[in-house]
Order: C-alpha cells, then sequence, then structure tokens
C-alpha cells in the first residue's frame, strides 16, 4: 500500500490532484463489471464524481484515487494519463 501512495504522489507532481485518465478509468470500470454507482459506494464518493472524472471535466484528488485503485484492483498507472506516467518516469 505504501508503494502505492508513493506511486500517486510522483504521479500527481505535488498538485493534490491525481492525473486521471477518464477513458482508461471508465475502460477498467466496465472490466471490472461494474456500475458507476457501484464504484462510487465501494469508493464513498458521489456517482457525479465517477462520471465527472470520467468525461474528464474534473480530476480526483489523491486520496480519491488511491480508492478507485483499491475499488478496481489495480496501479495507479493503470488508470493515469500517459503523459503523467512518462513524466514521472523521466524524473519530470
Amino acid at each position: 500500500m505504501q508503494k502505492t501512495i508513493e506511486r500517486i504522489n510522483k504521479l500527481c507532481s505535488g498538485s493534490g490532484f491525481f492525473p486521471l485518465d477518464g477513458k482508461k478509468f471508465r475502460d477498467r470500470r466496465l472490466a471490472s463489471g461494474m456500475t458507476q454507482e457501484a464504484v462510487a459506494a465501494e469508493a464513498d464518493v458521489h456517482t457525479n464524481s465517477i462520471y465527472n472524472w470520467e468525461t474528464g471535466s474534473h480530476r480526483p484528488y489523491v486520496r480519491q484515487a488511491l480508492r478507485m485503485c483499491v475499488v478496481l484492483k489495480c496501479i495507479p498507472d493503470a488508470i493515469a494519463t500517459d503523459e503523467a506516467v512518462i513524466e514521472m518516469e523521466l524524473g519530470k
């Protein structure tokens, strides 16, 4: 869990917001067979938040991203933007 938290913090670049790729997030949710409502309930967020994250109109806070990774059983990179992952790997 600590490594996941460290990885999320690196991806965020200190902004406090997780660089979520809405399409990856939605695809991961659908592959898990979960509805927006089910994910929201398990992650203790509003269904509107899930919708906003999937459409890209908002980004989740770090804590919310961590809960999404737990609920969807994935690593942060699986739902982060490609740009954020590349920047993190390059040490930017």
